[in-house]
């Protein structure tokens, strides 16, 4: 089957053909998704300050062992089954999605700083996608960064970076993430399977 016959194909005005950041999308967001969730569940309702002194900082923070995932992973994967028990019934057709703006948050927020101060804690519907979009946005030295910086943040941290991650995922694709984590995270080959549906 064509990518532009794929039930789940979404044309993207970013995506050109040949672009390695596009290679396994789907598989590199739900990756991702699951990795910034078990990078940010540890730390979920503490503050940045108790969380630096439990933690450490971001930048050298490994994968926890075990790589335990939260609601939202496990909300995710529902859904992902969901969708490939609709596939099998029939055509599924998203609507195509639009480009996201940058806000002008991202040229004033450091990376250093909580993105919780620009965009909300992330407790309420609309504030966890702007955090996490926000983060993403946000220059760092390499992809892993940005779901690590995520992860300590004074709000809701799991759903913050798991967000987070889900869009660099995306953004990058599945290579991505190290194998050393997406090897050992939880449900690890849940995420691989709808993700592998997409990227087909």
């Amino acid at each position: 089957m064509s990518a532009s016959r794929h039930p789940l194909y979404c044309q993207s005005d970013d995506k050109g053909d040949g672009d390695p950041r596009a290679e396994r999308a789907a598989t590199g967001a739900l990756l991702g998704l699951a990795l910034g969730d078990a990078l940010g569940f540890p730390a979920e309702f503490d503050d940045v300050p108790p969380i630096l002194a439990e933690f450490g900082p971001w930048r050298p923070m490994d994968l926890p062992r075990p790589a335990l995932v939260s609601h939202d992973t496990r909300m995710t994967l529902a859904l992902g089954r969901g969708l490939r028990t609709a596939m099998e019934r029939g055509f599924l057709a998203p609507e195509r999605l639009a480009r996201q703006v940058r806000a002008d948050a991202v040229r004033t927020v450091s990376p250093e700083t909580d993105p919780c101060l620009a965009t909300g804690a992330g407790w309420i519907a609309e504030e966890a996608p702007a955090t996490g979009l926000l983060r993403f946005l946000l220059p760092v030295e390499e992809p892993l960064g940005a779901p690590r910086r995520a992860a300590r943040t004074s709000g809701d941290s799991d759903s913050i970076a798991c967000l987070t991650g889900a869009f660099a995922g995306a953004h990058h694709g599945a290579d991505v993430w190290p194998a050393a984590w997406t090897d050992r995270i939880e449900y690890r080959d849940e995420p691989v399977t709808p993700g592998a549906l997409r990227d087909a």
